[in-house]
């Protein structure tokens, strides 16, 4: 489920996502669009542009946030090897507060399924970074950013409190009797003199 939200918190754009399927779309056209098209304002008509707003993914007890922000850090630029408009990535570990090395995006990670990092965010349990000195799950401990033409995509995993929806009886216990004497009682004061 996918909902795309001001910042203020209220909804705009209620959606989902589903991997391989046509409403997914590769990792590297998720980040290129959303940093595109930042300037663009919300199709829904809050007014706002789509860098004030932030999307999240939810499923089960978790979710992901997706955050844009302008990218002060200017993280090794946006070209390698004199190529520009590349997507750069890393991630901080938010239990040791360790960060990885500022890489280009891969072309498999670029073409990967959107949907399918989704659902890795959401499912896979104990994945650890290749080489790094942090020990903590890669997908939940960890902040991962995209970097594109000065702006960064910030993905972001957390719980959430699931709460339960509880029905109410299907059958519906009810008495005349009371209800007619509400009625009657309701009548009597209507019809009752105002006093001065």
């Amino acid at each position: 489920l996918h909902l795309s939200l001001r910042r203020q918190r209220q909804m705009c754009i209620r959606d989902r996502v589903d991997f391989y399927w046509e409403n997914d779309f590769s990792l590297g056209q998720f980040i290129e669009h959303t940093c595109l098209h930042a300037g663009d304002l919300c199709p829904e008509g809050c007014g706002l542009s789509l860098k004030d707003h932030y999307r999240t993914y939810v499923h089960g007890s978790g979710k992901v946030d997706v955050v844009l922000e302008e990218d002060t850090h200017e993280k090794a630029g946006n070209s390698v090897n004199g190529k520009d408009d590349i997507i750069m990535t890393w991630s901080f570990c938010k239990v040791c507060h360790s960060t990885t090395v500022v890489l280009p995006l891969t072309e498999n990670a670029w073409n990967y399924s959107f949907g399918k990092y989704l659902e890795l965010s959401f499912w896979c349990r104990n994945m650890k970074v290749k080489g790094s000195a942090c020990d903590h799950d890669f997908y939940r401990d960890q902040i991962h950013y995209f970097s594109f033409r000065g702006y960064m995509v910030r993905i972001e995993y957390s719980e959430i409190d699931t709460l339960r929806l509880v029905p109410p009886k299907s059958k519906v216990f009810w008495k005349p009797q009371y209800d007619i004497g509400i009625k009657i009682l309701s009548l009597i004061h209507i019809s009752e003199p105002t006093r001065p």
